[in-house]
């Protein structure tokens, strides 16, 4: 495969896996005991990037639980970082596909040359 197009398909997979995780991170924020997952990337030596997900343990806020009496953690999700790394996924995913489109469009320029 053509590196360029290595790379932005590799691009392409670290925003998927992000949206993925802000996507469960967005639809758990109400679920009691939640952990928000947090993507990570790690440069490949021939280039591109690789993703790689955790689990965020730190507390999440604690709330009075009436029928218990006690208290009950909350989720740990913070909405504005969710909702600032989907628009910075969607995004990084928009770029690598104009990557792609550019990559394709020059190579068939190229062979429009030598056809």
């Amino acid at each position: 495969m053509n590196p360029a197009l290595a790379i932005a398909a590799s691009g392409m997979r670290f925003a998927d896996t992000s949206l993925a995780a802000y996507a469960s991170n967005t639809a758990n924020l109400l679920s009691d005991g939640y952990k928000a997952r947090v993507v990570s990337g790690r440069d490949v030596a021939n280039g591109g990037v690789t993703a790689s997900v955790r689990t965020d343990d730190s507390p999440g806020l604690q709330s009075f639980d009436p029928s218990t009496g006690g208290t009950t953690e909350l989720s740990n999700v913070n909405l504005e970082d969710a909702m600032i790394g989907t628009r910075v996924s969607t995004f990084m995913y928009a770029a690598n596909a104009a990557v792609i489109r550019a990559e394709d469009a020059a190579v068939g320029s190229l062979l429009n040359r030598l056809a």
